[in-house]
């Protein structure tokens, strides 16, 4: 009956180096499983790094060709109303230079009213025809007859005195000043929309870039910090577990 004590003691002991040797696998298993996680986090981070730096590259790349748009379109513009105030200023002195013969002056309205037909030389006038204070041109009126065909009819003449002719001349140089601010201006339009287009797309590739940035600070989307969260926690478990039997055994 003496041998009764000793082989409890030696099952006791094998049965508590048994409960040992599995909570130190279960511990070795949680702590392999651990670095294999670690290794594939460190992975996964590497590469949404790699993907954060990609974005925000594209993104950079975005704002830098609107940036170069920008200047292009600002350019277009400075160089648009200098080119204007040149054209104004030349038309500004053609208003204060009178043309020297009233051909010339017929001449400028025709271009600048863009009238179809050239001025020419005034018919004959009778004394009872002839304005008085005539200026001797005239605009014609008519349309060209077509080659090789004679005109049934003599062309319509209008003739201006001096002064009608100026103020003439003047209104045509003033409704070409017009256009030109005219064309300006929508040109001035036109741009305008494309620097709004191009703010705009400004503006979304440094949204898209802020977000991205702030997410990998965070550590990814949500579902991303869920997961790597109940990771840690089921490692953290499993490791509680294993210390808790070893030392209960």
């Amino acid at each position: 009956m003496a041998t009764m004590p000793n082989a409890t003691l030696t099952v006791k002991q094998s049965t508590t180096l048994k409960a040992f040797f599995a909570g130190h696998l279960i511990l070795t298993l949680c702590l392999i499983a651990l670095v294999a996680l670690g290794w594939r986090a460190y992975r996964q981070e590497r590469a949404d790094l790699v993907n954060v730096e990609a974005t925000v590259n594209t993104q950079q790349a975005v704002v830098n060709q609107q940036a170069q748009s920008l200047k292009q379109t600002e350019q277009r513009i400075t160089d648009r109303n200098a080119a204007l105030t040149k054209a104004l200023s030349s038309l500004e002195k053609l208003k204060a230079a009178a043309p020297a013969t009233p051909v010339e002056t017929a001449a400028q309205i025709a271009q600048y009213l863009k009238l179809p037909s050239a001025p020419e030389a005034p018919p004959a006038l009778s004394a009872a025809t002839q304005p008085a204070n005539s200026a001797g041109a005239a605009l014609n009126l008519a349309p060209a007859q077509p080659f090789g065909r004679a005109e049934a009819a003599p062309r319509p003449y209008l003739t201006f005195t001096p002064a009608q002719a100026e103020d003439l001349r003047k209104a045509a140089l003033g409704c070409a000043e017009d256009s030109a601010r005219l064309t300006a201006c929508q040109q001035d339009q036109a741009d305008a929309a494309t620097k709004e287009q191009a703010y705009r797309a400004q503006l979304k590739a440094l949204t898209t870039e802020r977000d991205t940035a702030i997410k990998a600070v965070k550590g990814g989307s949500f579902f991303m910090r869920l997961k790597r969260e109940a990771k840690d926690v089921g490692i953290g478990v499993a490791v509680g577990v294993a210390i808790g039997y070893a030392a209960h055994r």
